[in-house]
Protein backbone atom coordinates (compact mmCIF):
# COMPACT_ATOMS: atom_id res chain seq x y z
CA UNK A 1 0.00 0.00 0.00
CA UNK A 2 2.64 2.48 0.72
CA UNK A 3 4.83 1.63 -2.21
CA UNK A 4 1.45 2.52 -4.44
CA UNK A 5 0.73 5.61 -2.62
CA UNK A 6 4.41 6.34 -3.01
CA UNK A 7 4.39 5.42 -6.68
CA UNK A 8 1.47 7.95 -7.17
CA UNK A 9 3.20 10.86 -5.47
CA UNK A 10 6.19 10.12 -7.20
CA UNK A 11 3.79 10.12 -10.46
CA UNK A 12 2.25 13.71 -9.38
CA UNK A 13 5.10 15.55 -8.72
CA UNK A 14 6.87 14.58 -12.09
CA UNK A 15 3.81 15.48 -13.82
CA UNK A 16 3.62 18.66 -11.77
CA UNK A 17 6.91 19.26 -12.99
CA UNK A 18 6.90 18.66 -16.67
CA UNK A 19 3.56 20.78 -17.31
CA UNK A 20 5.36 24.20 -15.50
CA UNK A 21 8.57 23.74 -17.44
CA UNK A 22 6.32 23.24 -20.58
CA UNK A 23 4.28 26.03 -19.90
CA UNK A 24 7.67 28.17 -19.34
CA UNK A 25 8.79 27.10 -22.54
CA UNK A 26 5.20 28.38 -23.86
CA UNK A 27 6.01 31.95 -22.73
CA UNK A 28 9.37 32.18 -24.10
CA UNK A 29 9.66 33.96 -27.65
CA UNK A 30 13.06 34.44 -29.79
CA UNK A 31 13.95 38.04 -29.98
CA UNK A 32 13.16 38.17 -33.98
CA UNK A 33 9.27 37.08 -33.16
CA UNK A 34 9.75 39.91 -30.20
CA UNK A 35 10.77 42.29 -33.16
CA UNK A 36 7.93 41.18 -34.72
CA UNK A 37 5.56 41.43 -31.97
CA UNK A 38 6.38 44.63 -31.28
CA UNK A 39 6.38 46.28 -34.91
CA UNK A 40 3.02 45.08 -35.15
CA UNK A 41 2.13 46.87 -31.88
CA UNK A 42 3.77 50.21 -33.27
CA UNK A 43 1.86 50.06 -36.47
CA UNK A 44 -1.57 49.76 -35.08
CA UNK A 45 -0.97 52.40 -31.95
CA UNK A 46 0.21 54.55 -35.31
CA UNK A 47 -2.90 53.41 -37.36
CA UNK A 48 -5.26 54.10 -34.47
CA UNK A 49 -4.35 57.62 -33.61
CA UNK A 50 -4.24 58.64 -37.44
CA UNK A 51 -0.06 58.97 -37.58
CA UNK A 52 1.79 58.75 -40.30
CA UNK A 53 6.03 58.42 -40.41
CA UNK A 54 7.82 60.17 -43.25
CA UNK A 55 12.02 60.11 -43.57
CA UNK A 56 12.96 63.62 -43.69
CA UNK A 57 12.40 66.54 -41.39
CA UNK A 58 10.92 69.69 -43.11
CA UNK A 59 12.23 73.10 -43.12
CA UNK A 60 12.60 74.59 -39.86
CA UNK A 61 12.14 70.80 -38.19
CA UNK A 62 8.50 71.47 -36.47
CA UNK A 63 6.87 68.44 -37.93
CA UNK A 64 2.93 68.98 -38.32
CA UNK A 65 -0.07 66.69 -35.99
CA UNK A 66 0.53 63.31 -36.02
CA UNK A 67 3.92 63.16 -38.31
CA UNK A 68 6.79 61.53 -36.97
CA UNK A 69 10.31 61.09 -38.56
CA UNK A 70 11.72 58.31 -38.48
CA UNK A 71 15.61 59.64 -37.03
CA UNK A 72 16.53 56.01 -36.28
CA UNK A 73 15.12 52.19 -37.00
CA UNK A 74 12.89 51.69 -34.09
CA UNK A 75 13.17 55.69 -33.12
CA UNK A 76 10.32 57.85 -34.55
CA UNK A 77 10.01 61.81 -33.12
CA UNK A 78 7.97 64.88 -34.02
CA UNK A 79 9.44 68.12 -33.05
CA UNK A 80 6.80 70.46 -31.39
CA UNK A 81 9.49 72.81 -30.67
CA UNK A 82 13.59 72.52 -31.63
CA UNK A 83 14.63 74.89 -29.42
CA UNK A 84 17.11 77.43 -29.50
CA UNK A 85 20.76 77.49 -31.27
CA UNK A 86 22.59 75.95 -28.70
CA UNK A 87 23.31 72.25 -29.21
CA UNK A 88 24.43 69.73 -27.33
CA UNK A 89 27.89 68.84 -26.60
CA UNK A 90 28.92 65.31 -26.10
CA UNK A 91 30.25 64.25 -23.10
CA UNK A 92 29.53 67.94 -21.38
CA UNK A 93 26.10 69.08 -22.10
CA UNK A 94 24.02 68.10 -18.76
CA UNK A 95 20.19 67.84 -19.43
CA UNK A 96 17.16 68.11 -17.80
CA UNK A 97 14.46 65.66 -18.91
CA UNK A 98 10.54 65.64 -18.06
CA UNK A 99 7.64 63.73 -19.62
CA UNK A 100 4.76 61.95 -20.35
CA UNK A 101 5.48 58.30 -21.50
CA UNK A 102 2.98 55.43 -21.60
CA UNK A 103 3.78 51.97 -23.11
CA UNK A 104 2.27 51.12 -26.35
CA UNK A 105 1.82 47.51 -25.53
CA UNK A 106 -1.56 46.05 -23.91
CA UNK A 107 0.62 43.17 -22.65
CA UNK A 108 1.83 45.83 -19.70
CA UNK A 109 0.83 48.59 -19.19
CA UNK A 110 2.07 51.37 -17.58
CA UNK A 111 2.17 55.49 -17.35
CA UNK A 112 5.07 57.96 -15.61
CA UNK A 113 3.91 61.72 -15.61
CA UNK A 114 6.93 63.96 -14.73
CA UNK A 115 5.78 67.07 -16.95
CA UNK A 116 2.18 68.22 -16.04
CA UNK A 117 0.59 70.26 -13.67
CA UNK A 118 -0.35 67.80 -12.18
CA UNK A 119 2.43 65.95 -11.63
CA UNK A 120 3.66 68.50 -8.74
CA UNK A 121 6.47 67.49 -6.66
CA UNK A 122 8.04 64.99 -9.07
CA UNK A 123 11.68 65.50 -10.14
CA UNK A 124 13.51 65.83 -13.60
CA UNK A 125 15.34 63.00 -15.50
CA UNK A 126 19.13 64.01 -15.56
CA UNK A 127 21.83 62.89 -17.78
CA UNK A 128 24.72 63.87 -19.47
CA UNK A 129 24.30 63.90 -23.38
CA UNK A 130 26.44 61.41 -25.58
CA UNK A 131 26.44 61.03 -29.83
CA UNK A 132 27.06 57.64 -28.73
CA UNK A 133 23.78 56.76 -27.39
CA UNK A 134 24.67 53.00 -26.60
CA UNK A 135 26.85 54.99 -23.01
CA UNK A 136 23.49 56.01 -20.84
CA UNK A 137 25.46 58.33 -17.88
CA UNK A 138 23.05 59.51 -15.55
CA UNK A 139 24.14 63.30 -14.53
CA UNK A 140 25.99 62.64 -11.54
CA UNK A 141 25.11 66.12 -9.80
CA UNK A 142 21.40 64.61 -9.69
CA UNK A 143 19.71 64.64 -6.56
CA UNK A 144 18.90 60.73 -5.16
CA UNK A 145 15.02 61.92 -5.84
CA UNK A 146 16.08 63.01 -9.74
CA UNK A 147 17.95 59.83 -9.11
CA UNK A 148 15.29 57.77 -9.34
CA UNK A 149 13.94 58.52 -12.50
CA UNK A 150 17.25 57.01 -14.13
CA UNK A 151 15.36 54.18 -15.43
CA UNK A 152 13.76 55.66 -18.26
CA UNK A 153 17.29 56.82 -19.93
CA UNK A 154 17.33 55.24 -23.33
CA UNK A 155 19.23 55.67 -26.39
CA UNK A 156 16.15 56.82 -28.30
CA UNK A 157 16.27 60.62 -26.48
CA UNK A 158 20.10 60.64 -27.18
CA UNK A 159 19.23 60.11 -30.60
CA UNK A 160 16.60 62.46 -30.57
CA UNK A 161 18.73 65.11 -29.44
CA UNK A 162 20.97 65.03 -31.94
CA UNK A 163 18.73 67.68 -33.86
CA UNK A 164 17.71 69.77 -31.19
CA UNK A 165 18.53 72.53 -28.81
CA UNK A 166 17.99 73.47 -25.81
CA UNK A 167 14.46 73.97 -24.52
CA UNK A 168 13.05 71.69 -27.24
CA UNK A 169 9.89 69.89 -27.08
CA UNK A 170 9.07 66.20 -29.01
CA UNK A 171 6.67 63.66 -29.07
CA UNK A 172 8.84 60.16 -29.11
CA UNK A 173 7.98 56.40 -30.29
CA UNK A 174 10.58 53.94 -29.08
CA UNK A 175 10.67 50.79 -29.91
CA UNK A 176 12.17 48.41 -26.90
CA UNK A 177 15.64 48.52 -28.69
CA UNK A 178 16.21 51.83 -27.98
CA UNK A 179 14.25 52.07 -25.44
CA UNK A 180 14.94 52.14 -21.28
CA UNK A 181 16.07 48.89 -20.54
CA UNK A 182 13.13 47.83 -18.16
CA UNK A 183 10.94 47.83 -21.47
CA UNK A 184 13.79 46.12 -23.04
CA UNK A 185 13.29 42.89 -20.49
CA UNK A 186 9.93 42.73 -21.86
CA UNK A 187 10.17 44.11 -25.37
CA UNK A 188 7.23 46.70 -24.80
CA UNK A 189 7.63 49.67 -27.21
CA UNK A 190 6.74 53.48 -25.10
CA UNK A 191 5.35 56.53 -26.66
CA UNK A 192 6.40 59.76 -25.06
CA UNK A 193 3.18 61.60 -25.73
CA UNK A 194 5.63 64.87 -24.24
CA UNK A 195 9.48 64.77 -24.12
CA UNK A 196 11.05 68.80 -23.37
CA UNK A 197 14.70 68.85 -22.58
CA UNK A 198 16.16 71.59 -21.00
CA UNK A 199 20.24 72.05 -20.38
CA UNK A 200 21.49 72.77 -17.12
CA UNK A 201 24.20 75.96 -17.22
Amino acid sequence: MNINRLYILTSLVTLAVALLFTSCEKKRISYTDMIKRENKEVSEFMSKNSMRVVEDFPEGLITPENVFVKVLEGVYIRVINPGNNTKPISGKTRVSARFLVKSISDRRKFEADIISPQSGGTHPLRFIYRENREHLTPDPQASENEATNNRFLCGAMLQSLKYLGDGAVIQMITTFREGPSFAAEEGIPMYFERLQYQFIK
